[in-house]
């Protein structure tokens, strides 16, 4: 039986162990992003950034809750969220999909808003501004949300004719919904939530990154030429170091949803063999990891800002202590 099988049982113990950490990691780190973010003290640069750095955090958060907590409990509790209800079963397979793609796309737009601002400055007043971001951040919702609509009506619970279980999902019975959902929209799900927002980030981080080339050279140049302009030097100082946090921030991106892109490519057409059961109990693990990786992308980007960031660790630093002194 696949239960009886060691991967399998590893690929268990990852859900049971490893996804409540990640989650406890994230929930923690998302929340204090937020707070952070808030309190930050920023100027025309980091006003338009910071929506969809909150934006980003509340996405995160949500697909760690509709997605990895249920994974948790199915797995730690047998208990399947989805099962509870029908509008259950519709709204988290929904909100899963949705928070997944505007996650993907809030970080593409950050990064491409911050390519605009660097290699054309003088667009920046027009295009970098918090209005623009707070309704590029709408405006993303909605496309996306409409996009996945067809998952709060098409799936519902019903029982497998095979096992004879309670299932949500696609009844059997609606033929052409059915194959849509099984073999057309996992493309779309594959390239707009991981495919082409790499491609995206791929082509803006280089450009990024030749920016940040261009402007430590300029600011090398203009502080041998004039010693006394520390505020432009200061303001040179933190784009770059905006710059590089983004920069790292995709690279983690890219790094860590490759995987389950890779998985989701090969369940498209997945022509295995249902009665090797040591190749199913390998794919369990291997589909664990790749899927836990791209729920620690939605976990560690407060980290990530804290390690990358001298602004934010500090801001977050001087809320601690003030929490502490309250306290006191």
């Amino acid at each position: 039986m696949l239960e009886q099988e060691a991967l399998y049982v590893t690929a268990v113990r990852v859900w049971q162990v490893c996804g409540p950490v990640v989650l406890a990691l994230g929930t923690v780190g998302n929340v204090l992003s937020v707070v952070v973010l808030q309190t930050l003290p920023g100027d025309a640069v980091l006003a338009s950034v910071t929506v969809y750095m909150t934006a980003l955090a509340l996405s995160d958060t949500l697909l760690l809750y509709s997605g990895l907590l249920r994974r948790s409990l199915q797995y730690g509790l047998h208990l399947d969220i989805r099962l509870l209800h029908d509008v259950l079963c519709k709204l988290d397979i929904f909100l899963v999909y949705l928070s997944a793609m505007t996650s993907s796309w809030f970080l593409v737009a950050m990064t491409m808003q911050r390519a605009v601002s660097g290699m054309c400055p003088h667009r920046h007043a027009v295009l970098g501004t918090r209005r623009k971001a707070q309704l590029t951040v709408m405006l993303i919702v909605i496309v996306l949300a409409v996009i996945n609509a067809h998952f709060l009506v098409a799936p519902s619970l019903h029982t497998d004719p095979v096992t004879s279980l309670l299932t949500c999902g696609i009844n059997g019975s609606e033929r052409s919904l059915q194959y849509y959902i099984t073999f057309v929209f996992p493309w779309i799900d594959m390239t707009l939530t991981s495919a082409l927002p790499s491609v995206l980030l791929l082509v803006t981080n280089t450009g990024l990154a030749f920016t940040l080339v261009q402007s430590s050279r300029r600011l090398n140049d203009h502080a041998a030429n004039t010693p006394g302009s520390n505020s432009a030097t200061r303001r040179t100082k933190a784009a770059s170091a905006l710059t590089l946090k983004l920069i790292c921030v995709s690279v983690t991106f890219l790094c860590l949803t490759l995987p389950v892109l890779t998985v989701i490519l090969i369940n498209i057409y997945d022509t295995g063999d249902d009665n090797d059961v040591s190749a199913q109990a390998r794919w369990e693990l291997i589909t664990a990891v790749c899927h836990l990786l791209w729920y620690t992308n939605s976990a560690i980007n407060f980290y990530l800002y804290c390690l990358m960031g001298r602004r934010f660790r500090a801001q977050c630093s001087h809320l601690v202590t003030l929490q502490w002194l309250r306290k006191r």
